[in-house]
């Protein structure tokens, strides 16, 4: 699993990590961003998530001095190698692609946090042998 996962706690990377390879995750834990994603602009906030699978087709307008935020990129291919038969599919690629950003509440922002830590602990445990 080297390298199909990469954690970053900024957006630098958004536009140019593994050229359309990754799939970003973005949780946003304070001020706001606003992305320009088909030909629409999104704001990000806090407790915002954010799921961007064209990446070539969105461009940062705007991040305020105290955004802070979790980017999770995960490889198409992990995608793919750990989703159930029953998956986001077609239908949900297209929400995506039309809202990539979801207002969650506290709660479900508590839990997202908690299942990007749990991969982050994961990843840092490579000599573990179920690691793969």
């Amino acid at each position: 699993m080297d390298n199909e996962v990469i954690i970053e706690r900024h957006l630098d990377s958004l536009l140019s990590i593994g050229d359309g390879h990754f799939i970003a995750h973005i949780l946003c834990y304070k001020g706001e961003c606003t992305i320009c994603f088909n030909d629409k602009e999104h704001i990000l906030r806090k407790r915002d998530c954010a799921i961007f699978r064209a990446r070539h087709q969105a461009h940062l307008t705007r991040i305020s001095e105290d955004f802070e935020c979790k980017v999770v990129y995960v490889s198409r291919e992990t995608i793919e190698k750990s989703t159930p038969a029953s998956n986001y599919g077609m239908k949900g690629s297209l929400s995506l692609f039309n809202e990539p950003v979801m207002h969650l509440t506290q709660e479900q922002q508590a839990i997202l946090d908690n299942d990007f830590r749990q991969i982050e602990e994961r990843l840092a445990h490579k000599d573990h042998l179920f690691h793969k």
